[in-house]
């Protein structure tokens, strides 16, 4: 799949190394400094093209953020998966302060989105609740049960509080329903 992929983008696939497996596959490209990213299905479809327009918004603003390959045209679709590129970041060993995240996140929510880039309400218990229904092994009985426990504390703590994103609010979802 990742060769497929490097393929439609113009880049070679060849030592492709896995570097993460959890709700996205990460790979790390040999020749090339990028990491591909492979979504579980196209219900994630969405969430790839905003998540690439968002980072490419960020870019022309000059945000520190992971950059998305700009000279491929993204996401590319194999075998049913969303697939992104992305440009590696080396990890440091220097872990940033609290401080210094704190200013990032401040400059993050003082941009003023762009007309042209609609972000929907980020539901943030969703994926959570995804994960939950994506675990395999687990009775449904005992699934129940985890989604009724994680998901009403995190409902309890969190409420339904609006959260502000960039300089528009987005209303938390409720997953107590679920």
């Amino acid at each position: 799949m990742v060769a497929a992929a490097c393929r439609q983008a113009g880049l070679d696939g060849k030592g492709a190394r896995l570097i993460r497996l959890g709700e996205n596959a990460l790979f790390r490209l040999e020749a090339h400094p990028v990491v591909v990213r492979i979504a579980r299905s196209t219900e994630y479809l969405e969430s790839a093209r905003g998540e690439v327009a968002v980072s490419r918004w960020l870019a022309r603003e000059g945000f520190p953020a992971t950059r998305a390959l700009d000279d491929v045209e993204q996401p590319v679709i194999v075998d049913g998966h969303p697939v992104t590129f992305w440009h590696l970041i080396e990890e440091s060993d220097r872990k940033p302060t609290y401080g210094e995240l704190g200013a990032v996140l401040r400059d993050l929510h003082s941009l003023t989105l762009p007309a042209s880039l609609s972000l929907p309400p980020y539901p943030v218990l969703d994926r959570t609740d995804r994960r939950i229904s994506a675990a395999t092994g687990i009775p449904e009985d005992d699934r129940a049960g985890v989604r009724r426990e994680v998901l009403g504390e995190l409902d309890r703590v969190h409420g339904h509080e609006d959260i502000p994103l960039g300089r528009t609010r987005h209303r938390r979802q409720s997953t107590a329903a679920r």
